[in-house]
């Protein structure tokens, strides 16, 4: 419920900025007028199937941060040893964003996200198979995991915004408050698991990522790819 706190304020907050921030366009608008931009980002397919996917994308962390912890306990870890995997995902998500920015600029970023999800499921699908109550393993997810989290998340952002040419500002804060009110949706899916290892954390990060390649062919099929 937190998440859903979260996203309250920020759609409160956004009013109070739509309301008392001035404007660098200074041409007289009606009220209706301010919400016309949002409006026809409502419309656009495109920028809110990828909204989702970045939100989906979000609750990887979200749910490896929340969740960890208990089943660390289970399985015996100290806090200390917690927060060291804890650094290791924080790890694979700087380098994720690293070699987004590094080796892959010139490469279509739809190519790139398609990429990431089939890493996605090539490595729950590994390490569903595996013993994951052994440390170098945990490690492996944790940090294979974050890595493809860190370049898939700018990557969904830059698919979302792809087709937006005007009202860049709205569209920005729309698509940061659909993505924290969705993240809390899907962070629901963490309680319907009775977690205590981390093969329901595969399973739920499974579904989401079927989720996401649902969301990329159907997408892909919109006038915008065509």
């Amino acid at each position: 419920m937190s998440f859903f706190t979260l996203a309250v304020i920020y759609f409160i907050g956004l009013i109070i900025v739509l309301y008392t921030m001035r404007e660098t366009n200074t041409k007289t608008q009606k009220p209706s007028g301010i919400f016309i931009p949002y409006i026809n980002l409502v419309k656009n397919t495109r920028f809110i199937a990828f909204s989702i996917a970045s939100s989906l994308i979000f609750s990887f962390t979200i749910g490896y941060y929340s969740i960890s912890p208990y089943v660390f306990h289970q399985l015996g870890y100290t806090p200390v040893e917690n927060s060291f995997f804890y650094l290791v995902y924080s790890f694979g998500i700087f380098s994720g964003s690293w070699l987004m920015g590094r080796n892959f600029i010139k490469t279509p970023p739809e190519k790139i996200y398609f990429l990431m999800l089939m890493s996605y499921m090539v490595i729950l699908l590994l390490f569903l198979l595996s013993d994951l109550n052994i440390p170098i393993t945990i490690i492996a997810l944790s940090f294979l995991l974050a890595i493809i989290s860190g370049a898939s998340a700018p990557l969904a952002l830059v698919l979302c915004m792809e087709d937006v040419t005007e009202n860049k500002g709205a569209a920005s804060a729309l698509q940061g408050a659909l993505k924290m009110s969705f993240t809390g949706i899907f962070m629901i899916f963490f309680d319907l698991f009775h977690i205590t290892s981390f093969y329901p954390l595969i399973h739920i990060v499974i579904i989401f990522t079927v989720m996401l390649f649902i969301i990329y062919f159907f997408c892909k099929h919109l006038p915008q790819y065509q």
